[in-house]
């Protein structure tokens, strides 16, 4: 069986937002998302060490401050 090919293979900045409950993400502008409104892609990959799979990606609409 053929080893599957990553989406992206690359390094991200993890950017928090918030203090309690807090959100982090990373930009990750490679990835072609869904057009639907609020459109999640299932995902499974590795950051560092840490492997994770079943997490999903979410489109977000960043606001300048």
């Amino acid at each position: 069986m053929e080893a599957e090919k990553p989406l992206v293979d690359n390094e991200y900045l993890l950017i928090k937002v918030g203090e309690k409950m807090a959100w982090t993400f990373a930009e990750i502008p490679e990835i072609p998302m869904p057009k639907k409104s609020f459109g999640m892609l299932k995902v499974k990959g590795k950051i560092d060490d840490y492997e994770f799979s079943g997490a999903h990606l979410m489109a977000m609409l960043l606001r300048s401050s």
